[in-house]
């Protein structure tokens, strides 16, 4: 009887002991992927700020007189990339006419006939608009890009 009493109480201790690890092992484990997937968000990068799509924003009509006389009517397209919206550029309207209007009247009729003249029109005329943009502060604005949509000399 001794024997079975002994026999009774290790059966209880191992079942005790067996409860005991199917609650520890699930919590251990639960407790281990939660500190490894909590300290990878500490050690992830922090997400990129949404990048904001280009803008496009319409200059002119405008219509000056070229370096010889003649006169020249236009109109283009600038796309900007940077985070500048289309209202801050509209606020910078008069600077950006001003600047066109000065850059074509350093040119002559000839030299915009000529083969790649309207080609460094554009070039000249984006690389001071770039100037304008930057000059702005805390601005990161860049043109992308620049299209005549109207081109008129007489």
């Amino acid at each position: 009887m001794a024997k079975d009493r002994a026999d009774s109480e290790a059966k209880k201790k191992k079942g005790k002991r067996g409860k005991i690890l199917m609650l520890a092992v699930p919590g251990l484990l639960l407790v281990g992927l939660g500190t490894y997937f909590g300290l990878g968000m500490l050690n992830s990068k922090p997400a990129k700020a949404a990048v904001q799509p280009p803008v496009s924003y319409g200059i002119g009509p405008i219509t000056t007189n070229l370096e010889d006389g003649h006169i020249i009517q236009d109109q283009m397209t600038m796309v900007v990339t940077g985070g500048v919206t289309a209202g801050e550029l509209k606020s910078d309207q008069p600077q950006i006419t001003n600047l066109v209007i000065e850059t074509l009247s350093g040119w002559s009729y000839n030299a915009l006939l000529s083969p790649g003249g309207k080609a460094q029109l554009r070039s000249e005329i984006e690389t001071r608009l770039d100037g304008l943009l930057r000059a702005i502060p805390g601005s990161k604005a860049k043109v992308s890009e620049l299209y005549f949509t109207n081109f008129i000399m007489q």
